[in-house]
């Protein structure tokens, strides 16, 4: 039980950046990261926790989910009423239907680069598209995939 505090005192950083403002281009993308690598597109339910995030967010059909062991903010660049945000990730691989896929063939990790195209409406910033497959934990895609090739049988 003496742990749960400090558990929680952990988790802080993550819970206030996903339910932070959204009141810069950044926050806007670190918090839809931040809920895509726990899984929001993997799950109906989690595409309703990015419904604020992104301007259109229709679920798509992803031949593929990469599996990521971190990621970094890249570049942000202001142009007017549009910003780019890039993001770095740290893939381990993909999952495409029941076959594992290391990242770079021998299971090294390697660096992914994405950008995030934003648009400034009403005030707030949107993601205008999300044009690459999910991002997701390979911790938060076993709880959700159970069956998923990367995952303990």
């Amino acid at each position: 039980m003496k742990w749960i505090p400090l558990l929680l005192l952990a988790l802080l950083p993550t819970i206030a950046l996903a339910d932070g403002p959204a009141d810069d281009p950044a926050s806007v993308v670190l918090r839809f990261v931040v809920h895509d690598r726990n899984g929001a597109r993997l799950t109906s339910s989690g595409w309703q926790r990015i419904d604020g995030l992104m301007e259109n967010p229709t679920p798509s059909r992803w031949n593929s989910t990469f599996v990521v062991d971190g990621y970094r903010l890249g570049s942000v660049v202001h142009e007017g009423d549009t910003a780019r945000v890039t993001i770095i990730y740290r893939d381990l691989g993909r999952v495409t239907g029941d076959r594992w896929q290391p990242a770079d063939g021998g299971g090294n990790i390697c660096e992914e680069t994405v950008e995030y195209v934003l648009q400034r409406r009403n005030g707030h910033w949107l993601i205008l598209r999300a044009n690459t497959p999910p991002h997701v934990s390979a911790s938060a895609l076993c709880a959700l995939v159970p069956g998923a090739p990367i995952c303990p049988q």
